[in-house]
């Protein structure tokens, strides 16, 4: 069997990666996770192998020094290794110094801080000790793109499965030699890297693993549920707006009173999912209108809603995997918007007005709005991706 790294850091890309590496694992590979940020906490509960910069620091004073410095004012995250940060920050930054010079380290970090680095010199150690025959990052800048870089220079194939919707990462993901194998959620997103001038072979409509679970889901049953729990009848007309943390403190409590008042004047109930995160002002929400807390599941409240409206949560995707028409609603914001449309899912609207347009218009026609996902496990898509480069 073959041996594997993968690469990620925390979040929503270490819970799209993890499904796959344990997969992986269960099928004989000998799987090691390079755990970056809060990534170690999944990776260890998870019951895998990790490694991180913190193996490879071996009592360099230099970039402790750094480290240290860097870190100072970073507070303890029990998901992170004690040890991790200080490495992390230390060794990056040495290798920045070594390339660009003290000043012009010092200089391009002032500027664009952790965005400022690319460790080859620390990954290229790391696969001097783990040997891959495949590496597997998600789309991620620093640690994962120099993985990437690393097996390419090293004529190693990888597998790199891409944020839900990238953006930024089109830059590098765009370069004809950047991974073997892109994972991508769905077509849209596949016509958009072959359009920047990614090989076709090369561009793969899997899905995302970080969505698997809608496949165990009773839609019925939860439909049926929820609508019971909150008053609405079969009959009624229940559109989910889900918010989001902005800049902007109260913005997504704004734009869901403006929602509920324009939507009873349509005919549609508006239910209101805060994001856990957001400071979200419920005074402001006109009576009866209907708040989906922290002990629902987003699956759930998607489930009994008929149709779905964000602004940039990703709950967008996950309301049209279950068969529920989205509207992105563009409201101007303090943070780069999902661009759903961009990646033909779901359509736009300007005004909360044309949101309702919109889902009048979807309801009465059935349109899904959400083109060519493709079917069943995102996991075992990916998955087979990865036996194909391995042969």
């Amino acid at each position: 069997m073959s041996r594997i790294l993968v690469a990620t850091y925390g979040g929503g890309h270490v819970n799209t990666i993890l499904p796959v590496a344990t997969r992986l694992v269960e099928l004989g590979h000998e799987v090691t996770v390079l755990a970056l940020t809060s990534a170690w906490g999944a990776v260890e509960r998870a019951g895998l192998k990790s490694i991180g910069f913190r193996d490879f620091i071996n009592g360099d004073e230099r970039a402790i020094a750094h480290g240290e410095r860097l870190a100072q004012g970073t507070p303890a995250h029990p998901q992170v290794h004690p040890d991790e940060t200080v490495a992390y920050m230390g060794m990056s930054y040495s290798e920045l110094e070594d390339r660009l010079g003290v000043e012009g380290a010092a200089a391009h970090y002032a500027e664009r801080g952790r965005q400022s680095f690319l460790p080859i010199g620390v990954l290229r150690r790391m696969f001097d000790d783990v040997q891959p025959d495949l590496v597997i990052t998600t789309s991620s800048p620093r640690a994962e793109r120099a993985a990437v870089l690393v097996a390419r220079e090293r004529d190693i194939p990888a597998v790199v499965v891409a944020d839900l919707m990238p953006q930024m990462e089109m830059e590098w993901m765009g370069c004809a030699d950047y991974g073997d194998i892109l994972c991508v959620i769905n077509e849209g997103v596949r016509r958009k890297l072959i359009k920047a001038g990614r090989d076709p072979e090369c561009v793969i409509a899997t899905g995302n693993p970080v969505m698997d679970e809608y496949l165990d889901l009773d839609i019925s049953a939860l439909r049926q549920e929820w609508r019971a729990k909150h008053g609405c009848s079969e009959s009624d007309r229940v559109v989910l707006y889900a918010s989001q943390p902005d800049p902007d403190r109260y913005l997504g409590s704004r734009v869901a009173a403006e929602l509920v008042c324009d939507g009873l004047d349509r005919g549609w109930r508006v239910a209101v999912r805060p994001h856990p995160n957001e400071d979200f002002d419920l005074s402001l929400m006109p009576s009866g209108t209907i708040i989906s807390g922290k002990d629902e599941t987003p699956w759930q409240c998607l489930c009994g809603a008929d149709a779905c409206v964000v602004i940039s949560s990703t709950m967008g995707i996950q309301s049209v995997l279950v068969g529920r028409p989205l509207v992105a609603y563009a409201v101007p914001v303090n943070m780069n918007p999902t661009p759903y449309p961009e990646f033909e899912i779901g359509r736009i609207a300007h005004t909360s007005l044309e949101v309702f347009d919109h889902l009048d218009d979807v309801i009465g026609t059935g349109e899904l709005m959400a083109k060519e996902l493709p079917e069943g496990s995102a996991r075992d898509n990916v998955v087979a991706q990865v036996l194909r480069l391995l042969g």
